[in-house]
């Protein structure tokens, strides 16, 4: 990274490269696998500082030879893991371009080290989740298993396995002393790994003699003196797929295996022990690749029977909008566009008409809890932002597809489990949109009419995690509002039905969550965080110093103004206009106090 490099901007490769080089020389006793490498953010007050004096610097730079002011030191955040202990790491990386250890030009050095509480678990990467498949399918229980139930031979070709983070950890998933240093396993209950019925009611998944599903070691030993390590745990939602393009959602299988990543390996298998709910197969084809749509069942064998005519978005004179690095400016606003693996896309520093309004501003968490109370699904809650991180699971994204007409992209480098960089094109897209009618008015008398067109500025990106697809979208309009609308897309992650809920006398529909096909059951919360700029601006009177007087009083008319606000039929019959008055005053003499 180069000296111009703002603050904000995210880590590029050579200080990616030189962060993991840095944190595996802190680490000399063993391997290291990383989670996300980052920037860390400077502090809001050095950001402040650095972008007014950067301002100023630019005004006086015609008139003087004003040196521009140093940024803030550039700090990487390392979040590791030592699969040997199972402990999570972070560790706090400076760079600078002096030059140095195998990064490419870019000097890192550690600068704090912290072990965190046996237990935390950072985010899974992309990484970790092919490693988790890549396990399932080369253990020899569950692939007996599925060629003894459903005749499944090829499992590279026939299984899809989707990881899901294990929550609502208990007894039957024990967050600690699973497995012991010096041993592949603990004998926690019948010691052959395989765990009782997927449905299972209220034991949630544990073994027939009440004990939880054990792991499955392959020496049997354990170390009862040593140290616990804790593992790394993941469940594995089985498909069956005709195809590499079948839409396996559509097969959903009743064995759900668990694994651990220290490990390396299926700790249990829920649902081996009974006999299929159906027999076989939900056998439904619901696919929506193009090659595939004439074999479907349900769906129509054509996306369209009247598809719609070609639509073209075109600016001949150019886009209105101006780009700088990642500085973007558009008619009157101003920000800053940055990207981490875990938020994804972030807004900093938004301004408009030169003043300040919001400091940073990203999608934060995004819960999907399935409501199945049926073991093992109660687990079944992913907290995609936090669990997998939209950032590392963000996609490139296409012209015609994704978006229309003008287009910037931004592109990113996040780092892979090895700690090496991964770059992704086309990430963020920057591109304007009509937003109707703005304002109108029409003169009865004259018959003259005057429109003005509205008009949104848009960034956007798209996240594929696992089978959900998201697509964020922050917009900032002519008249100074600011919007993000977050479209959920791609496919449900499906279950199958129970004994109870499909057999002979069950219900129409099943108890809990949605029949989506025959044999096939399938809520997200989705949290944002704007951190507005809370600054005065120009011209408004301060607050006043003094906290006794002035505190007081204003807490008084400020409880004042809450009572005025209840409605006027609880007022003692007071009118509504009347009390609407007295809320105006007292909101006033409320501003006056400060």
């Amino acid at each position: 990274m180069g000296t111009t490099a703002h603050p904000l901007d995210p880590l590029d490769a050579a200080e990616v490269r030189a962060a993991a080089a840095a944190c595996r020389a802190a680490f000399p006793a063993g391997a290291v696998r990383f989670s996300t490498i980052s920037l860390r953010e400077p502090p809001k007050a050095d950001l402040t500082a650095y972008a007014d004096a950067a301002a100023a610097a630019a005004a006086e730079a015609a008139a003087t030879a004003r040196t521009p002011p140093s940024p803030p030191p550039r700090v990487a955040e390392v979040l590791l893991l030592t699969p040997a202990t199972g402990r999570a790491h972070r560790l706090a990386v400076g760079l600078n371009t002096t030059g140095g250890n195998g990064g490419g030009g870019v000097a890192a050095e550690v600068a704090s080290r912290e072990e965190l509480p046996a237990g935390t678990q950072p985010s899974f990467s992309p990484d970790d989740c092919t490693l988790a498949e890549d396990i399932v399918k080369a253990d020899e229980r569950v692939r007996a298993l599925l060629r003894e139930r459903y005749g499944i031979a090829d499992v590279e070709a026939e299984l899809a396995a989707d990881p899901w983070s294990v929550h609502l950890t208990d007894a039957h998933y024990p967050p600690m002393k699973w497995r012991q240093a010096g041993g592949d396993a603990t004998a926690n209950g019948n010691g052959n790994g395989v765990a009782a019925s997927i449905h299972g009611g209220d034991d949630n998944g544990s073994s027939a003699d009440g004990s939880p599903g054990a792991t499955a070691g392959t020496n049997g030993d354990s170390a009862s003196d040593s140290v616990a390590i804790s593992p790394r745990l993941m469940q594995m939602f089985l498909y069956h797929r005709h195809d590499t393009d079948d839409n396996h959602y559509a097969h959903p299988l009743d064995l759900l295996p668990v694994v651990d990543l220290h490990a390396r390996t299926v700790v249990a298998i829920h649902g081996a022990d009974a006999a299929p709910p159906t027999g076989t197969l939900p056998g439904t084809c619901i696919n929506y690749h193009r090659r595939l749509l004439r074999g479907n069942k349900t769906l129509a064998s054509e996306w369209r029977a009247d598809p719609p005519a070609a639509l073209t978005v075109t600016q001949p004179d150019g886009p209105s909008w101006r780009v700088m690095g990642r500085h973007v400016t558009w008619q009157g606003w101003s920000l800053r566009v940055g990207f981490n693996a875990r938020e994804g896309l972030v807004l900093h520093d938004v301004q408009h008409g030169g003043r300040r309004v919001v400091d940073r501003a990203s999608l934060v968490e995004m819960a999907v809890p399935y409501g199945d109370p049926q073991g093992p699904y109660p687990r079944k809650c992913a907290f995609d932002v936090g669990d997998y991180g939209l950032g590392a699971c963000a996609n490139s994204l296409s012209l015609g597809c994704d978006c229309l007409g003008a287009i910037h992209y931004f592109g990113v480098t996040l780092s892979d489990a090895a700690g090496e960089p991964v770059d992704v094109p086309r990430v963020v897209s920057l591109h304007e949109e009509d937003a109707g009618v703005g304002w109108k008015h029409a003169d009865y008398r004259s018959g003259t009419a005057e429109t003005r067109r509205g008009r949104r500025l848009i960034l956007s990106f798209g996240a594929a995690v696992v089978n959900y697809d998201y697509a964020v979208y922050w917009s900032l309009g002519l008249d100074g509002s600011i919007d993000c609308e977050v479209q959920l897309t791609g496919e449900l992650s499906t279950n199958t039905l129970s004994a109870a809920e499909i057999g002979p006398g069950a219900p129409t529909t099943p108890r809990y969550g949605v029949l989506v096909s025959p044999g096939v059951n399938n809520t997200c919360f989705v949290c944002g965080s704007i951190w507005p700029w809370t600054g005065r601006p120009t011209g408004w009177p301060r607050w006043r110093s003094s906290a006794s007087r002035g505190m007081r009083r204003s807490t008084q008319l400020a409880t004042r103004l809450r009572r005025s606000r209840r409605p006027w039929f609880q007022r003692q019959g007071r009118c509504g206009m009347q009390r609407q008055g007295e809320r105006g005053a007292l909101a006033a003499r409320l501003r006056a106090t400060r």
